[in-house]
């Protein structure tokens, strides 16, 4: 992924949160536990990446906040189902 990609990750947090429902949205075909199990999976393969950011300056400006942002919504009730299913083939 570009960094202008990942860039809506350390947006300010109410853009940030309204971003991930809409890709919900966009796949509203999925089931929502397994659209939290996948989207969990993506996100948390981004905070296991040394650094999410391919430039200086993007590394720079926004991963510790893309980082935080992550690493709550991963912590958050909307993504229980991600906590407790992670580890299931789908």
């Amino acid at each position: 992924m570009l960094d202008i990609d990942l860039s809506i990750l350390a947006a300010d947090p109410m853009r940030f949160l309204e971003y991930d429902h809409e890709i919900e949205e966009e796949h509203a075909d999925v089931p929502h536990t397994v659209f939290i199990v996948k989207r969990g999976r993506f996100l948390a393969s981004q905070l296991a990446r040394p650094r999410m950011f391919n430039t200086d300056a993007a590394h720079e400006r926004f991963e510790r906040r893309a980082r935080a942002q992550i690493e709550g919504l991963l912590a958050s009730p909307r993504y229980r189902s991600y906590r407790f299913f992670k580890w299931l083939p789908c």
